[in-house]
């Protein structure tokens, strides 16, 4: 029903594509999915239980939106600041990365970590860990532990950047919304 009503709703676009590649077309596929399989695979002559799958149907919770005007400003927030997360999302790959490839370089081979930092794979792991904060491995080399004391402050401002901008972005849409109730008013 609502991608046949997607042509003709500005949330969306104006498009079924718009609708389908929004948070909530995504989510009404999530749910739907196990369903279409089941109906898909039984006329094929195969049916299949899908019982473990029928737990995406817990994304209909996702959709209480038409019931609930929080999960709008919520949706509106993540909206008006997805520009700044995607950059963020962005940096913090190439800062995790660039420090797991640093930690690799100066900590391969060094036998107090016990091998944490012997190839790439392995240093993504702990770099990731050490970005947010956790410190799983400690016996660095020096080059080691410099690398971590600029790993602490990049993570901490790769934490506020989303943080900063998801309540500035709230801000806004409660302020947009009280002048829209304030117009509401002023007309009646």
């Amino acid at each position: 029903m609502r991608l046949a009503a997607a042509p003709h709703d500005p949330r969306s676009g104006y498009s079924v594509r718009g609708y389908l590649s929004s948070f909530f077309g995504t989510a009404d596929f999530v749910a739907l999915l196990p369903y279409y399989l089941d109906v898909g695979m039984a006329a094929y002559g195969r049916p299949v239980d899908f019982a473990v799958l029928r737990v995406l149907r817990l994304f209909r919770i996702l959709q209480l939106e038409h019931f609930t005007e929080a999960f709008t400003l919520i949706d509106d927030v993540f909206r008006q600041c997805k520009d700044t997360l995607v950059a963020t999302s962005f940096l913090a790959v190439i800062i995790w990365v660039g420090a797991a490839y640093a930690f690799f370089l100066t900590e391969k081979g060094n036998p107090n970590v016990g091998g944490a930092f012997d190839n790439i794979p392995n240093s993504l792991y702990y770099t990731a860990i050490f970005l947010s904060g956790e410190w799983g491995q400690v016996d660095f080399t020096l080059p080691g532990k410099v690398i971590c004391c600029l790993l602490v402050v990049a993570g901490i401002g790769l934490y506020s950047i989303p943080v900063g901008a998801l309540f500035d972005a709230f801000g806004e849409v409660l302020a947009e919304q009280k002048e829209e109730e304030e117009k509401g008013k002023g007309k009646k």
